[in-house]
């Protein structure tokens, strides 16, 4: 519910684009008879998702999504299409994001729109690489890091040798390589009011990454 509009709605469509879904058509219905400040919409948005999207396991994490790229929250990118093709929510989808930034920093030779491709290419590494970076850090699997991190590794590795393109190749372990080279993170520590903090820092060993 908006009362801004068609305003609010502009601004919605490129988000949901860029979420991987398709605006097919709209159904906008006015709520209340006053004045401009005082009148509220309601639209009724008919998107087309991918054809083996189960939306009763993404409806969550997408709303989540939708309302926080809306709102300026978190980037809108093609990165938020990783939304319906893992089980990733904007957090986890945000760390990757800080990644592809520094690999932007160091020069690395593809640009940003085949590195967010090539993730939504290939879902189920994109899947394992974020679960490596909570295997690392995660404060909840102490007691299970060393044996979750074996079997992650062990698992990627054998994805990364059914990766046809080598240039793909070289941007999954990109990922690998850095989340291994990163040393702290302050993805779990919470605000004073119980909240994520609103920003990612990463301490990596730089000698560490390719």
């Amino acid at each position: 519910i908006y009362n801004t509009a068609k305003v609010a709605l502009s601004d919605s469509l490129p988000v949901l684009e860029r979420m991987g879904a398709r605006v097919l058509d709209e159904h906008p219905y006015r709520v209340g008879n006053g004045s401009d400040h005082d009148v509220f919409w309601i639209h009724d948005l008919g998107l087309q998702l991918p054809v083996d999207t189960e939306l009763s396991s993404v409806k969550s994490r997408f709303e989540a999504l939708f309302a926080q790229a809306w709102k300026g929250e978190v980037e809108s990118d093609d990165l938020n299409k990783l939304v319906l093709v893992t089980t990733l929510d904007a957090r986890a989808i945000a760390v990757l994001r800080a990644y592809t930034r520094y690999f932007k920093q160091l020069g690395f030779a593809f640009s940003q729109s085949y590195i967010e491709a090539t993730l939504a290419r290939n879902p189920q590494l994109t899947q394992s690489i974020a679960a490596l970076f909570m295997a690392r850090f995660d404060p909840a699997l102490d007691a299970q890091r060393a044996e979750r991190l074996q079997g992650l590794r062990s698992s990627i590795d054998a994805d990364l040798a059914q990766v046809a393109s080598l240039d793909e190749d070289r941007i999954l372990r990109q990922f690998v390589a850095t989340i291994s080279a990163t040393l702290r993170t302050n993805a779990w520590q919470r605000t004073a009011n119980g909240q994520p903090k609103p920003y990612l820092s990463f301490k990596i060993n730089p000698r560490e990454v390719p």
